[in-house]
């Protein structure tokens, strides 16, 4: 594996797609809607069994990734913002959320600009 890397933001659908285009088969860890985790390997652009009518809706605009299931060989959709992990192209994406620590460390870490206007503000 080339590098991992964590985001503290979930990646849109659209994101996923970019990741993953050409064909290439890639894994992903997901929270299914039962609440069960769900690993397993996909593949984008599979043309096998489809008959070109295309969806009733739009799956990108509600969050979910049309995508092949390898194991199962049966189309499937992943909902982006259930993502945890994704490994394409020898690179590794997991979603780690924010801690309040590590929030207010990035509110509050402006490298002393506030101090420094409060003490001007003092001096006047």
């Amino acid at each position: 594996m080339k590098a991992t890397i964590e985001l503290n933001k979930k990646l849109t659908a659209a994101e996923i797609i970019e990741l993953t285009k050409g064909g290439r088969i890639f894994s992903a860890a997901f929270i299914k809607k039962d609440g069960e985790l769900r690993k397993g390997l996909f593949r984008l652009g599979v043309k096998k069994g489809v008959k070109g009518k295309g969806f009733a809706f739009d799956p990108i605009a509600k969050g979910l990734v049309s995508v092949y299931d390898m194991k199962k060989q049966a189309f499937r959709f992943i909902t982006a913002a259930q993502l945890l992990s994704l490994t394409a192209q020898g690179v590794r994406w997991i979603y780690k959320p924010e801690t309040d620590q590590q929030r207010f460390n990035r509110v509050w870490n402006d490298g002393g600009e506030i101090d420094k206007k409060i003490n001007h503000i003092n001096s006047i």
